[in-house]
């Protein structure tokens, strides 16, 4: 039962380049109750220092730094931008979960 996961990122625009940019590194910990990241080995196992509406997230920062759990936005290509703004379909980062919360 292998079950292919959808892709969350469109193709790229047709005729439109990716920019130049350099894909950046996949981030390192993912909060397990908000879904924050950070790439802060430190902050591993730690409390999220997220706060949402006012109050501070109670999740802890779990360890997600296997390449096999992130993959590259195919929207943006990995840098994280689509010209000169943030991407909206992995958020600025540049990568999204493989298969959400499977850390």
């Amino acid at each position: 039962m292998n079950k292919q996961q959808p892709d969350l990122c469109p193709p790229p625009a047709p005729g439109k380049p990716l920019t130049t940019d350099p894909v950046k590194s996949h981030p390192l910990g993912v909060c397990r109750v908000c879904g924050a990241i950070t790439y802060r080995k430190e902050a591993i196992n730690q409390r999220c220092g997220r706060s949402p509406r006012g109050h501070r997230c109670s999740g802890t920062y779990a360890t997600a730094a296997r390449d096999a759990v992130w993959k590259r936005c195919t929207s943006c290509g990995g840098t994280g931008k689509q010209g000169g703004a943030p991407c909206i379909y992995c958020r600025g980062i540049g990568w999204s979960l493989a298969r959400p919360w499977c850390f």
